[in-house]
């Protein structure tokens, strides 16, 4: 499977790596292949102008999905594109004392989850797709997979990173054993976009990352 990613964003320091692993091991647990999907980190500037060119919104969210060809009618060629915010990740978790970094890993299932099937349109889907987070969160977790800070960085640069985070009012708790959220969307209003592969793939929202 073809992971295309990009980090648009220098808010939070994320590893790229880190980023696939997650994308590949939550579609291996929800039984999803597919030949190639993109995750894009992006500017909150860039999220808003995608929400704006495509839902005629102009306020910032925390991911946009961009579901192409549905898992269920394999061969899947491309599942499609998220578009997730470090900063807005970021500024929820200063709010509410939450690790940034476990915040974007929830965005990054989120997403991917809609490009999968799952959506949250009302009370019942909702629930649904909180379920389907947790139960991806907890798996990530019980591997290893959440995102942290890089882990190229010399400790020294992490502990930097991670003092200057809780300066600032994060908390930064222990993976093992802090609880998992399950709320994207819920503050800002995560997105599904429009199908089809050159919705985002070739329009506005790609250009917009250069």
């Amino acid at each position: 499977m073809k992971i295309n990613t990009l980090n648009q964003q220098k808010v939070l320091p994320v590893s790229l790596s880190s980023l696939k692993k997650i994308v590949r091991a939550t579609l291996a647990f929800k039984k999803v292949t597919c030949r190639e999907v993109s995750v894009y980190l992006v500017r909150k500037e860039t999220i808003q102008q995608i929400h704006r060119r495509f839902f005629e919104d102009p306020s910032p969210t925390d991911c946009i999905s961009f579901p192409c060809d549905p898992p269920s009618t394999p061969p899947c060629l491309f599942l499609g594109e998220v578009f997730a915010c470090p900063e807005i990740a970021v500024e929820y978790a200063k709010k509410h004392r939450l690790d940034p970094y476990l915040e974007l890993t929830l965005y990054i299932v989120h997403g991917l989850l809609h490009l999968i099937g799952f959506d949250d349109k009302d009370k019942k889907s909702r629930l649904q797709m909180q379920r389907e987070e947790k139960s991806c969160l907890h798996f990530l977790r019980k591997n290893g997979l959440l995102l942290e800070v890089v882990a190229k960085l010399h400790d020294s640069e992490k502990s930097m990173i991670l003092g200057h985070l809780e300066r600032q009012g994060y908390a930064l708790p222990n993976h093992a054993d802090g609880g998992l959220p399950s709320r994207a969307g819920e503050e800002a209003g995560s997105q599904e976009g429009p199908k089809g592969r050159f919705c985002a793939l070739k329009s506005f929202a790609t250009a917009s990352l250069t």
